[in-house]
């Protein structure tokens, strides 16, 4: 959480941020000031780094410094990565900022592409005679947030990539076993082709070839007798599984949506007949169901995306 310095008692306040410094000086009763992030607000984030896919959790805490209310409160952010929401604060439930009330809003960055990116944060009021104040009122000294979202070195995408590696390190003098190696490793690289991929956790709709080309890269490995590449197979199973049940669990629970439960239980019965192949020792079959659950989920939840 950030905390709050009183420096001395000639300077401005100052609010220490996770993911910086910021100075507000202490605010007046006029109109034009009378909004503040004040001495007892905390902006803090959950984390200043993410990973893609998951999310950095904003706390924004807007307080009435003056002595008027200010209807229609709010905090905005020139991010569409962040929407901060209204969570509790209005004691009286009249939808106004009363003087010295402070009101606590939320917003989580999430992000499906790697990079650093800026959250700026603005308080909004309006006062008694119509007045729209803003806080701060020079754009320069808003609130700044960087978030910096990271590839997941954990994330299916890069597991494949992982396996990729690791195969490169292999070398077996033995020419047939050479060559299925590198015929794996070919499909998988072919499997990592941006068309089949939203980010590194979800597939676009062409995704079932990502399924396709991972079978054909285990059927490759299963055949080599020279090294243990059970490990890598193991990966590439795993990545599969993840794909399809990451889809799964994306779907809304609703019974009363008969269409959609009915493919969920199909997904969920191909999750099962996977298993039970890997549990016979047949990789490649139970990627071949992990591809149809992956395909029974992704039609459910695209009709829960089109109602």
């Amino acid at each position: 959480m950030a905390e709050f310095i009183q420096t001395s008692d000639n300077e401005p306040n100052q609010i220490v941020l996770p993911f910086g410094k910021g100075t507000v000086n202490p605010s007046s009763n006029s109109a034009s000031t009378v909004l503040s992030f004040s001495s007892s607000t905390i902006v803090s984030s959950s984390s200043t780094t993410t990973t893609i896919g998951d999310s950095v959790t904003f706390d924004i805490f807007e307080t009435n410094d003056g002595n008027v209310p200010l209807t229609f409160p709010t905090v905005t952010s020139d991010s569409p990565l962040c929407n901060p929401i209204f969570v509790n604060g209005d004691k009286n439930n009249d939808g106004i900022l009363d003087p010295y009330e402070q009101w606590y809003f939320t917003c989580d960055v999430k992000s499906t592409i790697a990079g650093i990116f800026e959250i700026v944060l603005t308080g909004f009021g309006i006062a008694p005679d119509g007045t729209l104040v803003t806080w701060p009122e020079d754009p320069d000294e808003r609130i700044i947030g960087t978030v910096e979202v990271i590839r997941d070195l954990d994330s299916p995408r890069m597991l494949k990539q992982t396996a990729v590696d690791e195969l490169s390190t292999i070398t077996i003098n033995e020419r047939d076993g050479q060559n299925k190696i590198s015929n794996a490793k070919k499909a998988i690289l072919q499997s990592l082709n941006d068309r089949f991929w939203h980010d590194d956790y979800t597939l676009t709709e062409h995704g079932e070839n990502v399924f396709d080309y991972e079978k054909k890269a285990v059927r490759e490995l299963f055949k080599v007798k020279s090294v243990d590449v059970s490990d890598i197979i193991e990966i590439l199973v795993d990545v599969d599984k993840t794909l399809a049940q990451l889809v799964i669990d994306s779907v809304p629970v609703d019974k009363s949506d008969k269409i959609v439960d009915r493919l969920i239980e199909k997904a969920n019965r191909e999750m099962e007949k996977a298993q039970e192949h890997l549990d016979d020792g047949e990789p490649d079959d139970a990627i071949y169901h992990y591809k149809k659950a992956w395909m029974y989920a992704q039609k459910a939840l695209d009709l829960v995306m089109d109602y």
